[in-house]
């Protein structure tokens, strides 16, 4: 599914009420998950918006690897969001983690829906990663993993400061969103974002 838009792309712009002061690595984290949470929230027409510690108590303690979940309900997709805000890769171990939370979070949602498994971080994951991705993807037709990432080839984000690539990091999260789901981003006046 592809949504176009004639208008011109407006990027999403962190909200000053939130207090963004980054004191280490593990607080970044922990800011960037809130972004992300208030942004889904806030922005999205979706339902069923659940944080990792709501999710943990709906669907058992191995299901950890999943800091955010919502549904969807105009193309029946529960969309399930690991945010990793580090300069390092997570290990395949990790991502088997993760493949099996969302797996988990399949099986109890049941044939009508079908499940986005969505690894958003600072670093791309590794080939290895990628192929265990692969794998699901032809394996289950109710489950796709897709790797949302900031750094690429090009660096001109090194030079930006760690809230503007933020930033920059939610925008592709809600550009795909967009793009592939037709999830609209709205302002919190109700206006909708052209992307």
């Amino acid at each position: 599914m592809y949504c176009s838009s004639n208008s011109l792309f407006t990027p999403y712009k962190p909200n000053p009420n939130l207090g963004i002061a980054f004191t280490n690595s593990r607080q970044a984290g922990i800011e960037f998950e809130n972004q992300i949470h208030v942004i889904i929230s806030d922005n999205l027409n979706v339902t069923n918006i659940l944080r990792e510690y709501d999710i943990i108590n709906q669907y058992g303690t191995t299901c950890t690897a999943i800091d955010h979940m919502f549904d969807d309900l105009h193309s029946n997709t529960r969309f399930c969001i690991q945010s990793k805000w580090k300069n390092s890769k997570e290990p395949l171990d990790y991502i088997h983690h993760f493949i099996k939370c969302v797996e988990t979070i399949q099986k109890a949602s049941g044939p009508q829906f079908r499940v986005q498994g969505i690894m958003l971080s600072k670093q791309p994951i590794t080939t290895k990663s990628e192929a265990a991705f692969r794998y699901e993807n032809l394996s289950n037709p109710n489950i796709n993993f897709i790797n949302i990432y900031l750094y690429s080839q090009d660096t001109n984000n090194l030079y930006l400061t760690q809230e503007q690539n933020q930033a920059t990091l939610i925008d592709k999260l809600l550009d795909y969103l967009h793009q592939t789901h037709c999830i609209w981003t709205y302002e919190l006046d109700g206006a909708i974002v052209m992307r």
